[in-house]
Formats: C-alpha cells, structure tokens, sequence
C-alpha cells in the first residue's frame, strides 16, 4: 500500500520510484492513495507520472489506485471503502509528504502530520499492519546546534528548538516521527527510513524539478556562475533510495528500527563546480549578491522560487540558508549497512560521471544547453 501525496511530475517523485521498486520485487498488489477525482483519474495521474519520470507500466495491472485525500479522515473514503481497504491492506509504505523549503508549519501540517496520523489509524484498523514511514534527515534540524554525524539511528531525543527550525517543513516532519515512534511503542510494527538529498536517477538522469539542487544545477547553468558558498549536503540518487527501502522493507528483521538511506559521502559546492567543469561547463564562482543579481535578470530562471530567501541571506538578513553550512559530515548508516549486507544494493558513485548523466538530462529537456553549446559570458 503506497501513499502518494500527489501525482503530478512536480511532486510523488520518490512515491514514484518505490512504487516501480515493489511492482518489480515483488508480486503484491498495491493500493495507491492519490489524491484525485475519481479511481480513472487517479489511475491515469499514476500513469502519467511513473511515465515523466521515465520508469516502466509493466505490472500495472497490479495496482489498485484509490481516489482520496491524505489529510481528510480516513482519507475522505466512504466508511464502506476505507473498510474494505483496511481488511485489504498488510502492509504500509508512507512516502507521502508536501516538501517545501518556504511553507510554514500551519500549511504543512494537514499532509506531512495529520496525514501521518490517518496512516497509523489505518494500521490498527481490522489488524496490525507493518508501516514503513518515510522520513527526512530535515528532522534533525530542530535539535539546535546539530551534527548529523552525532545523530544516531534512533529516535530524535528531544524537542526542536523554536530558533533552530529552518522552515516548516523539518518541524512537521520530526512532529510526525513523533507519532510513528509513539505508535511503535503502543505495539504497531513501524520502520522509519530518514532520507538526505534526494537527486535523480542515477540511470536516467529523471530528477525532481522542484528540488533546490536541481534548481541550483540548472539555473546555474543557465547564468553562467555558481555562488561562492559553504553549501555541504549529501546527494542519494532516488533509484538507489528506492531499492534499499524495498529490500529493509521485505525483512521481517528491519521492524523497529531506523535507517539512515544517506550512504554516500558529503559534498561542498566547490565540488559540483569541479565536476560541472569537468562536463564541460565551465562556471565561474561570483560572490553570492552578484549571483542572485544574475538570476533575477533571468526571468525564466529555475531558481525564482528561492529568490527572495537568498536575497535575504546574501545581504545579511535575516533570511534562512537553504542547505547546511560547515565542515564535511558523514552520516551515522549503521541499521542501513547491516540490513543491506550481502543484498548486492550499494549507492552510486557521486562525482561528475553522476553529473553528467543528470545534465544531459536536462539539456535533452531543454532546460539548459549542451556543453558545447554554452555561450561565452
């Protein structure tokens, strides 16, 4: 059973992927929440997105789409449905979640919270059901001054700290691992996978275009410069996400636990700057006001959503950074590396062959141009 906030090529990226991964490991059949009008258009909305994304139909006619509302009770189904789905349903994937670096908590709430809330009803309803829920190492951010790398495969300890919370977002995502974690302890099978960066597929090169790398990449491009920041962050290509839940998921031993899907090393600007070059793309690295100036002069630029924050953070303001800022970390991965073990499931290499693989897909979409096509700035 796969929870997908929407299915547009905007969002249900990861929702996506998983889906591919359970039709091709596995035989079940998979009911999937969309929010639609009816069961065809939810159907065609699934269609539609597994095929933007580039990812195969085949064993479609598995899936069983489910027109609803994730944050409604019992997700707006007629009793008699949402009881029929109860008595259906063995198990739980939740990878639904409205992601935004500029929406605050009072908008996020209904689907990254209250929606998380129906999913554990949903799991007590006829019998206990495994849910495997979907988290964020944004989480962690409400910790204060945080390390990831002394944030451990646990549950987060404490309460986030009003002044450390960089949006809305990572507040109502430790909110809801609050409630999954409080249902483990009442007896319901919970698994919680914290996932980093999520970049695109690492075959494909299909990246989500609302993500700020992907923004950071292309808009870049398209300016000719990167800024000159501290930016330090861990990318995991979404197949590799995909196949590791999948396989934790499958293990009855994986109950319980926590799984950090963030098994690749940290990276900084300067190093995406290296690898853009060595693809061809040759940027230059501008003082952070110089470069916002240069995306503001693009008016179909992919970053014009950030825009105003980095506006404010590039003038010292009070405006939030977008992304962690400091030394290189690695990410705690113990629960991950022992229940992949010997599975043959191993993340992707990062560095500029990945790059590159994800600017062609870009350049194949129109977004930025060739390589040899960049003009001279």
């Amino acid at each position: 059973f796969l929870l997908n906030r929407s299915s547009d090529l905007s969002s249900g990226f990861v929702g996506a992927f998983l889906l591919d991964e359970l039709l091709r490991r596995t035989k079940a059949r998979v009911h999937c929440l969309v929010r639609a009008r009816s069961r065809e258009d939810a159907r065609n909305r699934l269609v539609r997105t597994l095929r933007g994304y580039g990812l195969s139909t085949d064993g479609f006619d598995r899936v069983v789409p489910v027109a609803g509302d994730l944050a409604q009770p019992e997700f707006g189904l007629d009793p008699e449905q949402y009881g029929d789905l109860a008595a259906r349903v063995d198990a739980i994937v939740h990878s639904a979640a409205s992601v935004s670096a500029v929406q605050g908590y009072e908008t996020l709430r209904g689907p990254n919270v209250l929606g998380t809330r129906e999913v554990l009803r949903l799991a007590t309803r006829e019998r206990l059901k495994r849910v495997h829920h979907i988290s964020t190492l944004a989480a962690m951010q409400g910790l204060g001054d945080w390390h990831l790398a002394d944030v451990a495969e646990e549950p987060i300890p404490v309460a986030p700290s009003a002044g450390s919370v960089l949006s809305g977002y990572p507040r109502s995502k430790w909110v809801a691992e609050q409630l999954v974690h409080a249902a483990g302890e009442r007896g319901v099978p919970v698994s919680i996978y914290r996932l980093a960066r999520v970049s695109g597929d690492s075959e494909t090169g299909h990246w989500a275009e609302g993500d700020f790398w992907w923004r950071v990449l292309s808009g870049s491009v398209r300016v000719g410069a990167l800024p000159d920041a501290e930016w330090v962050d861990v990318w995991t290509p979404v197949d590799h996400v995909a196949e590791a839940v999948v396989r934790l998921a499958l293990r009855p031993a994986s109950a319980g636990r926590i799984f950090h899907v963030a098994d690749s090393p940290s990276l900084r600007i300067g190093d995406v700057h290296r690898w853009l070059d060595e693809c061809g793309y040759a940027l230059r690295i501008v003082p952070r006001a110089e470069w916002v100036e240069a995306l503001e002069a693009d008016e179909d630029n992919p970053m014009w959503l950030f825009l105003p924050h980095l506006r404010d953070a590039a003038s010292g303001a009070n405006g939030p950074d977008v992304l962690p800022v400091g030394e290189e970390f690695a990410v705690r991965t113990a629960n991950l590396r022992a229940g992949l073990d010997g599975s043959g499931v191993a993340c992707p290499q990062i560095g500029s062959g990945l790059l590159a693989t994800y600017l062609e897909r870009m350049a194949q979409d129109g977004i930025i141009p060739k390589a040899g096509e960049m003009s001279d700035r």
